[in-house]
Protein backbone atom coordinates (compact mmCIF):
# COMPACT_ATOMS: atom_id res chain seq x y z
CA UNK A 1 0.00 0.00 0.00
CA UNK A 2 1.51 3.43 -0.69
CA UNK A 3 2.02 5.71 1.45
CA UNK A 4 0.37 9.67 0.95
CA UNK A 5 2.93 12.20 0.41
CA UNK A 6 2.47 15.37 2.45
CA UNK A 7 0.89 18.07 0.42
CA UNK A 8 4.01 20.85 -0.71
CA UNK A 9 3.08 24.21 1.21
CA UNK A 10 2.54 27.26 -0.64
CA UNK A 11 6.23 28.13 -0.35
CA UNK A 12 7.42 24.82 -1.43
CA UNK A 13 5.60 25.40 -4.45
CA UNK A 14 6.55 28.91 -5.45
CA UNK A 15 10.63 27.96 -4.70
CA UNK A 16 10.05 25.26 -6.63
CA UNK A 17 7.81 26.87 -9.07
CA UNK A 18 10.69 30.17 -9.07
CA UNK A 19 13.69 27.37 -9.69
CA UNK A 20 12.00 26.42 -12.63
CA UNK A 21 11.66 29.82 -14.04
CA UNK A 22 15.00 30.81 -13.13
CA UNK A 23 16.33 28.12 -15.43
CA UNK A 24 14.34 28.58 -18.29
CA UNK A 25 15.04 32.22 -18.34
CA UNK A 26 18.60 31.72 -17.53
CA UNK A 27 18.87 29.16 -21.09
CA UNK A 28 16.76 31.71 -23.27
CA UNK A 29 19.32 35.13 -21.52
CA UNK A 30 22.44 32.18 -22.48
CA UNK A 31 21.33 31.32 -25.50
CA UNK A 32 20.09 35.07 -26.56
CA UNK A 33 23.64 36.22 -25.68
CA UNK A 34 24.80 34.16 -28.42
CA UNK A 35 22.56 34.04 -31.21
CA UNK A 36 23.15 37.68 -31.33
CA UNK A 37 26.97 37.69 -30.91
CA UNK A 38 27.54 35.12 -33.25
CA UNK A 39 24.97 36.78 -35.71
CA UNK A 40 27.06 40.41 -35.17
CA UNK A 41 24.40 42.19 -33.21
CA UNK A 42 26.59 42.00 -29.76
CA UNK A 43 26.02 45.72 -29.96
CA UNK A 44 22.29 45.77 -30.15
CA UNK A 45 20.46 47.46 -27.45
CA UNK A 46 17.52 45.59 -26.45
CA UNK A 47 17.53 46.89 -22.81
CA UNK A 48 14.21 49.04 -23.62
CA UNK A 49 12.09 46.08 -25.00
CA UNK A 50 9.36 44.45 -23.26
CA UNK A 51 9.90 41.09 -22.23
CA UNK A 52 6.89 39.97 -24.49
CA UNK A 53 8.84 42.43 -27.42
CA UNK A 54 12.54 40.83 -26.44
CA UNK A 55 11.24 36.97 -26.21
CA UNK A 56 8.18 36.47 -28.53
CA UNK A 57 8.59 38.86 -31.09
CA UNK A 58 12.31 38.76 -31.73
CA UNK A 59 14.77 36.60 -30.12
CA UNK A 60 12.44 33.07 -29.28
CA UNK A 61 11.90 32.23 -33.37
CA UNK A 62 15.55 32.52 -33.65
CA UNK A 63 16.52 30.87 -30.76
CA UNK A 64 14.10 28.32 -30.36
CA UNK A 65 15.16 27.59 -34.43
CA UNK A 66 18.69 27.25 -33.09
CA UNK A 67 18.47 25.20 -30.53
CA UNK A 68 16.53 22.66 -32.20
CA UNK A 69 18.97 22.28 -34.98
CA UNK A 70 21.99 22.80 -32.43
CA UNK A 71 20.95 19.29 -31.54
CA UNK A 72 20.31 17.55 -34.85
CA UNK A 73 23.25 19.25 -37.17
CA UNK A 74 27.05 19.18 -37.29
CA UNK A 75 28.79 22.47 -36.47
CA UNK A 76 29.34 23.23 -40.22
CA UNK A 77 26.12 23.01 -41.11
CA UNK A 78 25.24 24.96 -37.64
CA UNK A 79 27.43 27.33 -39.60
CA UNK A 80 24.66 28.03 -42.53
CA UNK A 81 22.00 27.93 -40.31
CA UNK A 82 23.36 31.13 -38.11
CA UNK A 83 23.77 33.25 -41.28
CA UNK A 84 20.18 32.51 -42.62
CA UNK A 85 19.02 33.18 -39.04
CA UNK A 86 21.28 36.47 -39.39
CA UNK A 87 19.51 37.64 -42.08
CA UNK A 88 15.66 37.57 -40.40
CA UNK A 89 17.12 38.98 -37.46
CA UNK A 90 18.74 41.91 -39.17
CA UNK A 91 14.87 42.73 -40.29
CA UNK A 92 13.57 42.26 -37.31
CA UNK A 93 16.09 44.90 -36.07
CA UNK A 94 15.33 47.42 -38.66
CA UNK A 95 11.51 47.49 -37.91
CA UNK A 96 11.51 47.75 -33.97
CA UNK A 97 13.98 50.91 -34.73
CA UNK A 98 12.33 52.54 -37.29
CA UNK A 99 8.94 52.12 -35.22
CA UNK A 100 7.26 55.50 -34.27
CA UNK A 101 9.40 57.20 -36.65
CA UNK A 102 12.76 56.48 -34.49
CA UNK A 103 11.42 56.94 -31.62
CA UNK A 104 13.79 54.00 -29.70
CA UNK A 105 16.97 55.16 -31.49
CA UNK A 106 16.12 58.92 -30.76
CA UNK A 107 15.70 57.10 -26.83
CA UNK A 108 19.00 55.68 -27.16
CA UNK A 109 21.17 59.42 -28.39
CA UNK A 110 19.31 61.16 -25.58
CA UNK A 111 20.58 58.60 -23.34
CA UNK A 112 23.80 59.64 -23.86
CA UNK A 113 24.54 61.79 -20.82
CA UNK A 114 28.94 61.11 -21.23
CA UNK A 115 28.86 62.70 -24.36
CA UNK A 116 27.84 66.40 -23.63
CA UNK A 117 30.09 68.09 -25.34
CA UNK A 118 29.62 66.32 -28.46
CA UNK A 119 25.59 65.73 -28.50
CA UNK A 120 25.32 67.84 -31.49
CA UNK A 121 27.15 65.95 -33.96
CA UNK A 122 24.94 63.10 -32.59
CA UNK A 123 22.14 64.86 -32.91
CA UNK A 124 22.79 65.88 -36.60
CA UNK A 125 23.84 62.21 -37.33
CA UNK A 126 20.20 61.15 -35.99
CA UNK A 127 18.37 63.46 -37.84
CA UNK A 128 20.58 62.45 -41.27
CA UNK A 129 20.05 58.70 -40.78
CA UNK A 130 16.21 59.36 -40.44
CA UNK A 131 16.42 60.91 -43.70
CA UNK A 132 18.03 57.87 -45.04
CA UNK A 133 21.61 60.18 -45.50
CA UNK A 134 23.80 57.27 -44.97
CA UNK A 135 26.49 58.90 -46.61
CA UNK A 136 26.25 61.67 -43.90
CA UNK A 137 25.77 59.83 -40.60
CA UNK A 138 28.25 57.00 -41.10
CA UNK A 139 31.49 59.65 -41.66
CA UNK A 140 30.11 61.99 -38.90
CA UNK A 141 29.55 58.91 -36.48
CA UNK A 142 33.10 56.99 -37.22
CA UNK A 143 34.87 60.31 -36.70
CA UNK A 144 33.95 60.39 -32.56
CA UNK A 145 35.33 57.29 -31.43
CA UNK A 146 39.15 57.84 -31.17
CA UNK A 147 38.45 61.12 -30.20
CA UNK A 148 35.89 60.17 -26.99
CA UNK A 149 38.64 57.22 -25.98
CA UNK A 150 41.17 59.31 -26.17
CA UNK A 151 39.54 62.24 -24.00
CA UNK A 152 38.73 59.66 -21.24
CA UNK A 153 42.50 58.17 -21.10
CA UNK A 154 44.14 61.78 -21.36
CA UNK A 155 46.37 60.36 -24.22
CA UNK A 156 46.97 62.71 -27.49
CA UNK A 157 50.20 61.22 -28.19
CA UNK A 158 50.74 59.72 -32.21
CA UNK A 159 51.19 55.61 -30.78
CA UNK A 160 47.88 53.76 -30.04
CA UNK A 161 48.35 53.62 -26.48
CA UNK A 162 45.03 55.27 -26.02
CA UNK A 163 43.00 52.62 -27.12
CA UNK A 164 45.20 49.74 -25.07
CA UNK A 165 45.23 51.95 -21.91
CA UNK A 166 41.12 52.25 -22.47
CA UNK A 167 40.79 48.26 -23.04
CA UNK A 168 43.36 46.70 -20.95
CA UNK A 169 41.74 48.34 -18.48
CA UNK A 170 38.95 45.83 -18.19
CA UNK A 171 41.27 43.11 -18.42
CA UNK A 172 39.86 41.76 -21.98
CA UNK A 173 41.61 40.20 -23.62
CA UNK A 174 40.31 38.75 -27.45
CA UNK A 175 43.52 36.31 -27.93
CA UNK A 176 42.58 34.61 -24.82
CA UNK A 177 38.28 34.52 -24.87
CA UNK A 178 36.99 33.59 -21.67
CA UNK A 179 34.04 31.74 -23.25
CA UNK A 180 33.97 29.12 -25.57
CA UNK A 181 33.96 29.91 -29.50
CA UNK A 182 31.24 27.52 -30.75
CA UNK A 183 27.43 27.24 -29.49
CA UNK A 184 27.48 23.42 -28.35
CA UNK A 185 30.65 24.01 -25.86
CA UNK A 186 29.36 27.52 -24.48
CA UNK A 187 25.96 25.78 -23.57
CA UNK A 188 27.92 22.67 -22.27
CA UNK A 189 29.53 24.89 -19.83
CA UNK A 190 26.75 27.06 -19.48
CA UNK A 191 24.74 23.73 -18.02
CA UNK A 192 27.44 22.95 -15.13
CA UNK A 193 26.91 26.02 -13.03
CA UNK A 194 24.27 26.86 -10.65
CA UNK A 195 21.15 28.71 -11.87
CA UNK A 196 22.56 31.84 -9.34
CA UNK A 197 25.96 31.52 -11.84
CA UNK A 198 24.29 31.35 -14.73
CA UNK A 199 23.19 34.69 -14.82
CA UNK A 200 26.70 36.07 -14.15
CA UNK A 201 27.81 33.85 -17.21
CA UNK A 202 25.31 35.60 -19.35
CA UNK A 203 27.07 38.95 -18.09
CA UNK A 204 30.22 37.78 -19.15
CA UNK A 205 29.60 36.73 -22.34
CA UNK A 206 27.91 39.94 -22.99
CA UNK A 207 30.87 42.19 -21.87
CA UNK A 208 33.03 39.93 -24.11
CA UNK A 209 30.96 40.48 -27.02
CA UNK A 210 31.01 44.05 -26.43
CA UNK A 211 34.41 44.78 -25.92
CA UNK A 212 35.64 42.60 -29.15
CA UNK A 213 33.41 44.35 -30.99
CA UNK A 214 34.51 47.96 -30.01
CA UNK A 215 38.26 46.48 -30.38
CA UNK A 216 37.08 45.24 -34.04
CA UNK A 217 36.05 49.23 -34.80
CA UNK A 218 39.84 50.64 -34.04
CA UNK A 219 41.42 46.99 -35.50
CA UNK A 220 43.71 48.38 -38.24
CA UNK A 221 42.16 46.46 -41.63
CA UNK A 222 44.25 46.01 -45.01
CA UNK A 223 43.18 47.82 -47.38
CA UNK A 224 43.77 45.68 -50.77
CA UNK A 225 41.45 42.85 -48.38
CA UNK A 226 38.31 43.28 -50.70
CA UNK A 227 35.65 42.99 -47.67
CA UNK A 228 37.26 46.31 -46.27
CA UNK A 229 34.83 48.30 -48.47
CA UNK A 230 31.81 46.81 -46.37
CA UNK A 231 33.60 46.98 -42.75
CA UNK A 232 32.26 49.31 -40.52
CA UNK A 233 35.32 50.10 -38.83
CA UNK A 234 36.23 53.62 -38.53
CA UNK A 235 39.77 53.12 -39.90
CA UNK A 236 38.58 51.99 -43.37
CA UNK A 237 35.60 54.37 -43.15
CA UNK A 238 38.02 57.64 -42.18
CA UNK A 239 40.19 56.53 -44.96
CA UNK A 240 37.24 56.98 -47.85
CA UNK A 241 37.19 52.79 -48.23
CA UNK A 242 34.64 51.88 -47.08
CA UNK A 243 31.33 52.28 -49.71
CA UNK A 244 29.06 50.71 -48.14
CA UNK A 245 26.50 53.31 -47.08
CA UNK A 246 23.19 51.50 -45.94
CA UNK A 247 21.29 51.90 -43.12
CA UNK A 248 22.73 48.72 -41.66
CA UNK A 249 26.12 50.01 -41.21
CA UNK A 250 24.88 53.49 -40.27
CA UNK A 251 22.56 51.85 -36.90
CA UNK A 252 25.37 49.45 -35.89
CA UNK A 253 27.18 52.38 -35.65
CA UNK A 254 25.00 53.84 -33.52
CA UNK A 255 24.69 51.07 -31.46
CA UNK A 256 28.69 50.81 -30.83
CA UNK A 257 28.83 53.69 -29.44
CA UNK A 258 25.79 52.98 -27.12
CA UNK A 259 28.41 50.36 -25.91
CA UNK A 260 31.03 52.65 -25.58
CA UNK A 261 28.74 55.03 -23.61
CA UNK A 262 28.29 52.47 -21.16
CA UNK A 263 32.11 51.60 -21.59
CA UNK A 264 33.23 54.77 -20.57
CA UNK A 265 30.88 54.80 -17.17
CA UNK A 266 32.62 51.37 -16.73
CA UNK A 267 36.14 52.91 -17.45
CA UNK A 268 35.69 55.99 -15.10
CA UNK A 269 34.50 53.22 -12.56
CA UNK A 270 37.62 51.01 -12.97
CA UNK A 271 40.16 53.84 -13.29
CA UNK A 272 39.18 55.75 -9.99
Amino acid sequence: MSQNLPEKSPVERFLEGFAAFSDALSWRLAVSTYVLGMAGWSEVPLGKMTERELYDALLEPFVERLWEISDEEVESELDTVIEEIKGELDTAIFEYFRRDKYARLSELVDGWDRFDDRHQVFEDALWVHKQGRYTLSIPALAAQFEGIVRDEVNDYGESTSWRNTFLDTFGHNREDPPLPSNLEDFLTEFGKSLIPERFSRVEEARKYFTLTRIQELFDRKDFKDPESSSTVNRHVILHGVFRTFEEFESLRLFFVLDLLHEAVGLYREAAN
